[in-house]
């Protein structure tokens, strides 16, 4: 535990955690994949505001997979 005030805790089931951890990494495999096809069609020239509309990411994303 990282903090033990009970206002910063609660409790969950084994369960609960098992599905709080899997949906967690499977937002982030999802924002990877998108990343990676961003980052593709960047390398295409595509336009940032398609490239936005298709992947959902800002424009301070990819401005960040330009580098």
């Amino acid at each position: 535990i990282l903090n033990e005030d009970g206002s910063f805790t609660r409790t969950l089931t084994e369960e609960q955690d098992r599905e709080l951890l899997f949906n967690t990494r499977l937002a982030l495999a999802k924002e990877e994949e998108l990343k990676k096809i961003a980052k593709s069609m960047l390398e295409k020239d595509y336009d940032l505001e398609e490239i936005m509309s298709i992947t959902g990411l800002s424009k301070e994303d990819l401005e960040k997979l330009q580098k």
